[in-house]
């Protein structure tokens, strides 16, 4: 390995749980990529881009303030996006079977190698028999995920109905929490009288915070 790639495994291995940089570099060791490691963004954790002209590199971004563990899961995503269109061209759907079949047995080693904690390697072995395109789409995945997070920040579901909330990285909209359906929860915007439904998985500030 020369010694810059060794450097690479080096920075990349700070956002990653130990032993899952010999895992990853087989998966990349052969394409040209920029990896971006990137500022939060609300949206999404990461991200893929396609070469734009034949000999360019593929461009992957994933957000510095995921815990180890969702860092690992949304790079190995973003590869698989990598690796689908190398394999199958640009034609295929960016989720579709394809790319599950992609994501979920190059994902297989580090499940066989328990990279992840028990519990999260129990979600993760149901969620891959049918991956989402977006691991924020599967409330149990992303509950336990969380569980790993430095700061410990409240979400919808913690408070009570009634409660008054603002969305963190949000630009001081109010909200009072309502009824649940589902996943989500109808909130009233306090500034307009506008009801939205929010993921009880949102993470918040409360009002006496």
């Amino acid at each position: 390995m020369e010694s810059e790639d060794q450097e690479f495994l080096t920075n990349l291995g700070r956002h990653i749980p130990d032993r899952a940089g010999a895992l990853v570099w087989p998966l990349i060791s052969d394409f040209s990529f920029n990896l971006k490691v990137t500022n939060e963004r609300v949206t999404k954790h990461g991200d893929y881009r396609m070469p734009l002209r034949k000999g360019q590199p593929h461009k992957i971004s994933v957000n510095a303030t995921l815990n180890s563990y969702a860092f690992l899961l949304t790079l190995i995503h973003e590869i698989a996006h990598m690796h689908a269109y190398e394999f199958f061209g640009k034609r295929i759907k960016p989720h579709g079977q394809e790319w599950k079949q992609i994501f979920a047995t190059i994902a297989d080693p580090f499940l066989a190698a328990h990279i992840w904690p028990e519990d999260i390697e129990e979600v993760l072995r149901n969620y891959f028999r049918n991956p989402k395109a977006s691991s924020g789409a599967d409330p149990k995945l992303v509950k336990v995920l969380h569980k790993y997070d430095d700061n410990q920040d409240l979400t919808v579901e913690d408070i009570e109905e009634g409660e008054l909330f603002l969305l963190a990285n949000r630009n001081g909209r109010w909200f009072k929490k309502g009824a649940k359906r589902r996943t989500r929860y109808l909130c009233k915007e306090l500034e307009t009288g506008r009801n939205f439904t929010i993921h009880g998985l949102a993470k918040i500030v409360v009002e006496n915070e």
